[in-house]
């Protein structure tokens, strides 16, 4: 996944096996392995393997309650912001990275995909984990506990994808370099 690779080149990538699975849909237990394989990074093992940059994909992505669902079904069909904090504070300099899909395309009710993203991100920094997010047609955050991993992860990222710089937000701290 390229992604991956103009974060951080080091290709020290895992990732957590939060698969949620709907009622016509068949995976088995190989599933969480082979969908690792796919994107060519390690499966997490246990919480204490901290032996790279995380990444997590939810069904929906990261939401801002605090919540916890109450069907167990539904334990891994998104994070929430306490969850990815914690684990981006876990993750001592290192990258914690999120496929968050659960933006509102609805204007009227929650503003506009940036808007909706920075009060992600600045409920983030309010916890000290620092972040950075791509917003298009999908929408990737990126954080960590520490300011100079996320810079110099965003600043290989723009250079290496060529993404013009108004696809990316932070919450206005200045983790964005514009080259």
């Amino acid at each position: 996944m390229c992604i991956l690779d103009w974060l951080v080149p080091s290709k020290k990538w895992l990732i957590h096996p939060m698969y949620f699975t709907k009622s016509n849909e068949k995976r088995d237990e190989t599933f969480p392995c082979r969908y690792a394989d796919f994107l060519g990074v390690r499966l997490l093992n246990a919480v204490a393997d901290n032996a790279g940059h995380l990444f997590l994909d939810p069904d929906t992505g990261l939401r801002l309650d605090t919540g916890l669902p109450l069907h167990r079904a539904m334990w891994r069909k998104y994070v929430n912001a306490e969850e990815f904090i914690e684990i981006a504070h876990d993750a001592e300099q290192k990258l914690v990275l999120v496929y968050d899909r659960s933006i509102n395309f609805d204007h009227q009710k929650d503003g506009n995909r940036r808007q909706q993203v920075r009060r992600k991100l600045c409920h983030l920094r309010k916890a000290k984990a620092r972040a950075v997010a791509y917003v298009s047609h999908i929408s990737f955050i990126w954080a960590s506990t520490d300011p100079k991993v996320v810079c110099a992860a965003t600043q290989q990222l723009l250079l290496k994808s060529g993404l013009p710089d108004c696809c990316f937000v932070d919450e206005g701290c200045g983790h964005l370099p514009h080259l």
